[in-house]
Protein backbone atom coordinates (compact mmCIF):
# COMPACT_ATOMS: atom_id res chain seq x y z
CA UNK A 1 0.00 0.00 0.00
CA UNK A 2 3.06 2.21 -0.14
CA UNK A 3 2.27 2.97 -3.77
CA UNK A 4 -0.01 5.97 -4.31
CA UNK A 5 -1.99 4.00 -6.88
CA UNK A 6 -2.84 1.21 -4.45
CA UNK A 7 -3.35 3.55 -1.50
CA UNK A 8 -5.89 5.54 -3.51
CA UNK A 9 -7.61 2.41 -4.85
CA UNK A 10 -7.65 0.38 -1.61
CA UNK A 11 -11.33 0.98 -0.87
CA UNK A 12 -12.32 -0.54 -4.23
CA UNK A 13 -9.61 -3.23 -4.39
CA UNK A 14 -10.51 -4.62 -0.97
CA UNK A 15 -14.28 -4.17 -1.00
CA UNK A 16 -16.17 -7.43 -0.38
CA UNK A 17 -16.34 -7.92 -4.16
CA UNK A 18 -12.99 -6.22 -4.89
CA UNK A 19 -10.36 -7.68 -7.18
CA UNK A 20 -7.47 -7.43 -4.68
CA UNK A 21 -3.88 -7.17 -5.94
CA UNK A 22 -1.65 -9.37 -8.07
CA UNK A 23 1.25 -7.21 -9.15
CA UNK A 24 5.03 -7.09 -9.31
CA UNK A 25 6.32 -4.51 -6.89
CA UNK A 26 9.87 -3.85 -5.74
CA UNK A 27 11.86 -5.44 -8.56
CA UNK A 28 11.01 -9.14 -8.63
CA UNK A 29 8.61 -9.43 -5.69
CA UNK A 30 5.04 -10.34 -6.59
CA UNK A 31 2.54 -9.07 -4.03
CA UNK A 32 -0.85 -10.69 -3.99
CA UNK A 33 -4.03 -10.26 -2.01
CA UNK A 34 -7.19 -12.07 -3.01
CA UNK A 35 -10.51 -13.09 -1.55
CA UNK A 36 -10.82 -16.81 -0.90
CA UNK A 37 -14.02 -18.23 -2.35
CA UNK A 38 -13.35 -21.89 -1.52
CA UNK A 39 -11.12 -23.86 0.88
CA UNK A 40 -8.62 -24.52 -1.91
CA UNK A 41 -7.98 -20.75 -2.14
CA UNK A 42 -6.46 -20.82 1.34
CA UNK A 43 -2.78 -21.64 1.89
CA UNK A 44 -2.30 -25.41 1.75
CA UNK A 45 -1.53 -25.62 5.46
CA UNK A 46 -5.02 -24.28 6.19
CA UNK A 47 -7.12 -26.67 4.08
CA UNK A 48 -8.22 -28.58 7.17
CA UNK A 49 -8.94 -25.44 9.22
CA UNK A 50 -12.40 -24.47 10.40
CA UNK A 51 -12.37 -21.23 8.41
CA UNK A 52 -15.68 -20.86 6.57
CA UNK A 53 -14.78 -19.08 3.34
CA UNK A 54 -18.29 -19.48 1.92
CA UNK A 55 -20.09 -17.51 4.66
CA UNK A 56 -17.23 -15.15 5.58
CA UNK A 57 -15.19 -12.63 3.67
CA UNK A 58 -11.71 -14.15 3.95
CA UNK A 59 -8.65 -12.57 2.30
CA UNK A 60 -5.21 -14.11 1.69
CA UNK A 61 -2.21 -11.77 1.47
CA UNK A 62 1.40 -12.66 0.67
CA UNK A 63 4.50 -11.92 -1.36
CA UNK A 64 6.73 -14.12 -3.50
CA UNK A 65 10.02 -13.26 -5.17
CA UNK A 66 12.97 -14.97 -6.79
CA UNK A 67 14.60 -15.71 -3.43
CA UNK A 68 11.76 -14.77 -1.11
CA UNK A 69 8.39 -16.10 -0.05
CA UNK A 70 6.37 -14.67 2.82
CA UNK A 71 4.08 -16.81 4.88
CA UNK A 72 0.56 -15.89 3.79
CA UNK A 73 -1.64 -13.87 6.11
CA UNK A 74 -5.32 -14.82 6.28
CA UNK A 75 -7.77 -12.28 7.66
CA UNK A 76 -11.37 -11.19 7.49
CA UNK A 77 -12.33 -8.34 5.18
CA UNK A 78 -13.35 -6.05 8.04
CA UNK A 79 -9.93 -6.49 9.67
CA UNK A 80 -8.13 -5.85 6.39
CA UNK A 81 -10.10 -2.69 5.65
CA UNK A 82 -9.53 -1.45 9.23
CA UNK A 83 -5.75 -1.86 8.82
CA UNK A 84 -5.84 -0.14 5.45
CA UNK A 85 -7.79 2.78 6.92
CA UNK A 86 -5.28 3.11 9.77
CA UNK A 87 -2.46 3.09 7.22
CA UNK A 88 -4.25 5.79 5.21
CA UNK A 89 -4.57 7.91 8.37
CA UNK A 90 -0.85 7.58 9.07
CA UNK A 91 -0.01 8.60 5.48
CA UNK A 92 -2.28 11.61 5.89
CA UNK A 93 -0.55 12.63 9.15
CA UNK A 94 2.76 12.53 7.29
CA UNK A 95 1.32 14.67 4.51
CA UNK A 96 1.26 11.83 1.97
CA UNK A 97 -1.93 11.71 -0.08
Amino acid sequence: MKSDYYANQAEDLFAPDGEGIDDIIYLDINIYAYRASQKEDLPECMYSSEIDVINNEVWVISAVGLCYEANPIVMLGEELRYLLEEFRKQRSKLGIT
